[in-house]
């Protein structure tokens, strides 16, 4: 699967010279003519350019300090992730020959992994992400700086993309037909010889449709909304209810997925414990919910007071609608709009709302809630969000009894915040340094927000060190 190009041997000795044959190359020796990256400019004068790559002046000597990886990562969506299977053992096999540009394909697509610039390129779209590895001595060799792209998710929006534009051009088609035979089959006549026309409204979001409030599914979701909800707002009322309905290969494709994550999770853990829950949104929100999905909020601003808000879905319990608008404000809304959501919870484990927490503290846990036996919310952590929740209905309502949560900030963290960093130094290998370092600055200059920055942080320290390095400064 990999092609790359490696040092040329050494020519032969002719038959009348009897100088012995030159010795092979030392193993550390980079090849003379590595594959070109797309990202770099050629250049007649290889070193000369070799000296202006900022990717390689800060990354290119950890290729020749390090051993064969036993582990080799991605950095996607703020986390490292790693390659696995036939992926990594070519990654292996390249770094065994010391060849440090290989060309991949990677479930039909091709990339070019740079080791000396730790870069993942995409060939067609010459975007680029950074790797990393763990060598078999269990040294890390992490990038100075971290560059994030999700490549799965380009292409999937993009077919969504076309897919979504293609089947919303065809819905609009079918709703022309079918409003134009409604109309001449719903004009009847009067006593009096006037004609009356009925024509329900169109829904207000995508992929639904506005229920009328004898239907089923309308008595359902609206009873269910006011039974808890009326316990904190007597005034609440519902004003209209969208069912949520599967269309087109996506909407089959989601379905398909949650069916098969309940399989999985009963197998894997016994039960799948499903559950409804609540979700409140912008309308906006609301619509790309059920057109693409859910995602993850961008808390740009929200410094390092939302840092597990930003790493999950937050939902709230069925019997605590009042808990919906955890990750956005949507009490000043006149009519606010909250999904109901069918949630594959597995083993949930007990989470702190202003903790540093952005995943599963281990292995056997899959999701977290503020109480696990008594639970006011839910987080599904973002890496199987779309896996685990499933949209049912959209709930539009009037009530003041959604309003947002005050947070607090615990200023003991920014306190040791720079005699941790200070620490941590100390029991890191000094490869880490220059990352910590940078993301560190970008922190305390607020160019990242401190979400962004623990997750960063987590990912080149390690909990443990992190946690070690805390428990000692808080005991002197």
């Amino acid at each position: 699967m990999a092609q790359a190009t490696e040092a040329c041997s050494p020519p032969r000795a002719n038959s009348l010279d009897l100088t012995p044959p030159p010795p092979p190359s030392p193993p550390l020796s980079p090849p003379a003519s590595p594959l070109s990256n797309p990202l770099v400019n050629s250049s007649s004068d290889h070193k000369d350019a070799c000296s202006r790559d900022p990717f390689i002046v800060h990354n290119g000597h950890k290729f020749n300090l390090s051993a064969v990886p036993s582990r080799v990562m991605f950095y996607r969506n703020m986390y490292w992730e790693d390659f696995q299977g036939e992926t990594l053992e070519s990654l292996r096999s390249g770094f065994l020959k010391r060849t440090p540009t290989l060309l991949l394909e990677v479930e039909d697509d091709k990339y070019i992994f740079d080791f000396t610039r730790m870069l993942q390129v995409h060939v067609a779209s010459k975007s680029f992400r950074s790797i990393a590895w763990i060598d078999e001595r269990g040294k890390p060799f992490f990038p100075v700086k971290f560059f994030d792209h999700d490549f799965s998710q380009e292409k999937m929006e993009e077919d969504h993309g076309r897919a979504a534009e293609k089947e919303n051009k065809k819905m609009e088609e079918d709703d022309d037909d079918k409003s134009d035979k409604r109309n001449e089959k719903m004009e009847v006549c009067d006593v009096s010889g006037s004609k009356t026309q009925s024509l329900g409204p169109k829904p207000k979001f995508p992929s639904t449709k506005l229920l009328a409030s004898d239907d089923k599914m309308y008595k359902f979701a609206s009873n269910l909304f006011l039974k808890h909800m009326t316990k904190v707002d007597p005034q609440a009322v519902v004003t209209n209810v969208h069912e949520f309905k599967v269309m087109g290969e996506f909407g089959r494709v989601r379905k398909d997925v949650l069916e098969r994550q309940i399989e999985i999770t009963e197998a894997k853990r016994g039960k799948a414990n499903v559950v409804y829950a609540w979700y409140a949104a912008p309308t906006f929100h609301v619509a790309g919910i059920l057109a693409l999905g859910f995602d993850l909020p961008d808390h740009k601003n929200s410094g390092i007071q939302l840092p597990s808000l930003g790493a999950g879905i937050f939902l709230a319990d069925v019997e605590s609608p009042q808990y919906s608008a955890l990750q956005y404000p949507v009490h000043q809304d006149p009519e606010k709009h909250v999904v109901l959501c069918r949630v594959v919870l597995g083993n949930v484990e007990k989470v702190h709302i202003e903790s540093n927490q952005t995943s599963p503290s281990r292995e056997e846990f899959d999701t977290g809630s503020d109480d696990p036996k008594n639970p006011n919310w839910y987080v599904v952590w973002g890496h199987d969000m779309n896996r685990r929740i499933t949209p049912i209905c959209v709930v539009s309502c009037k009530t003041t009894g959604i309003v947002p949560v005050e947070w607090k900030i615990f200023f003991c963290e920014i306190a040791i915040l720079p005699k941790l960093i200070s620490e941590i130094k100390k029991r890191i290998p000094i490869f880490n340094v220059p990352a910590l370092n940078y993301i560190y600055e970008m922190f305390k200059c607020k160019m990242v927000s401190g979400d962004v920055f623990i997750r960063q942080f987590r990912s080149i320290v390690g909990d443990r060190v992190i946690w070690e390095t805390a428990k000692a400064i808080m005991r002197s």
